[in-house]
């Protein structure tokens, strides 16, 4: 698989790609993470403040480092390192990027859970190689919440609980059959919905890695749902969280909100359709989170107080004002 290394606020061109139909496909999606630009009478694209992956039409991928890296990078050697590192700043930040407005659950015993260590691979590998490996790992470690679903049934044979009224109802000619009810486990649950989704609209499209897993024949009869519907499902399993063990619930959690973010960093098209495996993460963000949290690592015995984007006065008259990115007291 052709893998296109380029940078944040660097320029793509049509000889940069060895399809150039590659090229003018991504024109036409018109990605948030590029601005179409005229110069030197050729189109270019012009990278904005992202990294991640954005695969193309002839199974190449287009992989964005960050813009720190540009000026020093000649050598796989150093684009090995670079990936490691912004590896290491995502795994640190998956958890800043779920919605503010879903409940906090550090009330109901899951305090800021741990994300897990990453995968002990090669961190030669792609962005994109890296998610798959980071995926597979949690999935491993996932236990499937499971809850009990009441079924009614007329069959002629009785399971269950007799549902008396149900049965004078429907088989006073027909006393052959009982209308009964059963409680049965189901994996059709909003966690399990979630990492289903996750696997067809990101993994399961990148399918062509041999880091692919098959998924269990269980999870055949569990759904997925519409983009329009993430935050809700998201919200409802973290409430079934609740009924599980503290320490279950825990990794449960990391893992579903880790998924969440797979979906909701997957970039569509301009038509709002997911043509390829593509997900993008704002740089700026995550770099103020990953700083926020090395911060907090580092004085974490000391009294401080840390706020992220706040408008501070700068004069004494108050007369002006800064935004600092983070601001430390």
């Amino acid at each position: 698989m052709k893998v296109i290394i380029t940078f944040e606020h660097s320029c793509l061109t049509a000889a940069d790609f060895d399809d150039e139909q590659d090229f003018d496909w991504l024109i036409e999606q018109n990605f948030d993470v590029f601005r179409i630009e005229r110069k030197q009478q050729q189109w270019q694209l012009k990278v904005r403040h992202y990294i991640g992956v954005i695969g193309l039409p002839s199974g190449g991928q287009v992989e964005i480092l960050p813009k720190l890296a540009q000026a020093q990078i000649t050598h796989a050697d150093e684009v090995t390192q670079t990936r490691q590192w912004v590896q290491q700043m995502l795994t640190a930040v998956w958890q800043a990027l779920l919605p503010k407005s879903l409940p906090n659950l550090a009330n109901q015993r899951l305090i800021n859970p741990p994300a897990p260590n990453p995968p002990p691979i090669n961190h030669s590998l792609s962005l994109s190689e890296w998610l798959q490996a980071y995926f597979w790992q949690g999935f491993a470690q996932y236990v499937p919440n499971q809850q009990y679903q009441q079924f009614e049934q007329n069959q002629p044979y009785l399971q269950g609980k007799l549902l008396v009224k149900e049965q004078l109802q429907h088989n006073f000619h027909q006393p052959h059959k009982f209308y009964h009810q059963t409680e049965n486990f189901v994996m059709d649950t909003a966690g399990n919905r979630l990492v289903k989704t996750t696997i067809e609209r990101v993994i399961g499209s990148m399918a062509s890695s041999p880091l692919s897993s098959p998924l269990p024949p269980q999870w055949q009869a569990v759904g997925t749902v519409a983009k329009n519907l993430y935050d809700t499902l998201l919200s409802q399993a973290l409430q079934e969280l609740t009924a599980l063990p503290s320490l279950l619930a825990q990794r449960n959690y990391t893992f579903i909100s880790f998924c969440y973010a797979l979906l909701t960093l997957q970039q569509a098209s301009s038509q709002g359709q997911f043509l390829t495996p593509t997900w993008l993460v704002n740089m700026p963000f995550a770099f103020e989170k990953w700083v926020g949290r090395k911060i907090h690592e580092q004085f974490a015995a000391q009294n401080f107080e840390l706020v992220e984007q706040k408008k501070q006065p700068l004069t004494v008259q108050q007369g002006l004002t800064i935004k600092p990115d983070i601001w430390l007291k």
